[in-house]
């Protein structure tokens, strides 16, 4: 992680604590309960690092964006308390208040989010009314200058679950414009509205939308649990004509739940040279290990990152006649991010010398891990035995190569 990312983060972060912090001293009716507090800090600190992005990014007007980064900047610079020489908790929200009003739609949509952590339901009306503006970018599908905001207040609106605008919210569904799609569908998860299932699931058989490779349907069905009642829908999904990221979730989704019985579906993708290394991850924890034939075919892919997944793929599946194979990989591979991830393969297949060594070499100081960048948010939970016993391989004394 760089500097600049660290310098970042803390800065979200001490942006964070003081939404945080002004939800709890707040005097209004309003004040959120501890468990929607508890919910805040967890969900609003990933949505505010996404917003800032958008903020300096997706603005259209300098000065506008200048004025809610001076003010940011002063929240920075104070402690991790209510500072009363900012005005303490109803300035802060009477501030962002205000910055809802911009003409500029970054600065609209940061506040939207900012506003929502704290969790403060009298901005609940203003945020619904910004959520059911229309413009042409409602109906027209490639209409210029789509707008975001709607989108991001749908989402405020769920994360302060606001339940009495869910209809609101569910009209966004039928938009041609993606943003109020995906923005309206994380609303829904917020809500847990699972009457708007069915809505939701049809989107992704919807041709005219498989330009967008929109995948909050399926996190829709991950977080609502009920992936498992939409497996052939899914199964459609990853087999369509949609981009990477549908395709790619929708395999892991069926991983997530093991849904082995639809493996065959899952190799189909082992043919297709842009999806074979995510499908061959899928199979593996599915322990579909009757593919390990063709997952080892993959690791003499021209894509470093396919046999990346090759061979930890085999690893997961225990395939110790492939040994030899990812050694040779190894001390061989001409891409240098291959040999790490061979290393931990070897690892994960009871070889800790491998990773000993290229330890030593590169001077790694974090574990060995299976991580969400190597596979997907949805199986996270399905790693962690493979984690473990990547742990307690290294701590092992085997030596023999």
């Amino acid at each position: 992680m760089n500097f600049l990312r660290i310098l970042f983060i803390s800065f979200v972060a001490a942006f964070m604590g003081h939404c945080i912090a002004f939800a709890q001293t707040s005097n209004s009716s309003n004040r959120p309960t501890d468990e929607v507090l508890v919910k805040l800090e967890q969900k609003c600190l990933p949505r505010l690092t996404g917003e800032m992005w958008t903020l300096t990014h997706a603005y259209e007007s300098k000065d506008e964006v200048d004025k809610v980064l001076a003010y940011l900047a002063d929240i920075a610079k104070s402690s991790q308390t209510v500072d009363q020489r900012l005005g303490g908790a109803e300035s802060y929200k009477n501030t962002f208040s205000k910055f809802l009003d911009s003409k500029d739609e970054a600065v609209r949509a940061f506040s939207a989010i900012a506003l929502a952590c704290t969790g403060d339901k009298s901005f609940a009306p203003r945020l619904a009314k910004i959520v059911n503006e229309r413009d042409e970018s409602f109906t027209e599908r490639f209409a210029p200058g789509a707008s975001f905001v709607r989108g991001r207040s749908a989402v405020a609106l769920g994360l302060m679950q606001a339940t009495e605008y869910k209809s609101d919210i569910a009209r966004l569904l039928k938009s041609k414009n993606e943003y109020d799609r995906s923005g309206a569908i994380s609303a829904l998860i917020e809500l847990n509205a699972i009457e708007f299932t069915g809505e939701i699931v049809s989107l992704l058989a919807n041709k005219d939308l498989a330009f967008d490779d929109d995948d909050s349907p399926i996190y829709f069905l991950i977080e609502t649990k009920q992936v498992g009642k939409y497996k052939k829908e899914i199964v459609q999904a990853m087999l369509g004509q949609s981009h990477m990221k549908v395709s790619e979730s929708a395999t892991y989704a069926l991983a997530a739940i093991g849904a082995k019985e639809h493996a065959r579906d899952v190799a189909r993708l082992l043919k297709n040279e842009f999806r074979q290394g995510c499908a061959a991850k899928a199979l593996a924890l599915m322990g579909a290990s009757e593919y390990s034939g063709e997952i080892a075919k993959l690791l003499s892919a021209k894509s470093g990152l396919t046999r990346n997944a090759a061979m930890v793929s085999l690893a997961i599946l225990d395939s110790k006649k492939h040994i030899q194979a990812i050694v040779r990989i190894y001390n061989n591979d001409p891409k240098i991010y291959v040999k790490p991830q061979a290393a931990v393969a070897l690892l994960l297949l009871g070889k800790p010398q491998y990773y000993r060594e290229i330890k030593l070499e590169t001077a790694l100081k974090e574990p060995p891990k299976l991580s969400e960048l190597d596979f997907h948010y949805f199986v996270l939970e399905k790693l962690k035995p493979y984690n473990e016993k990547l742990l307690a391989n290294l701590n092992s004394q085997q030596t023999n190569r």
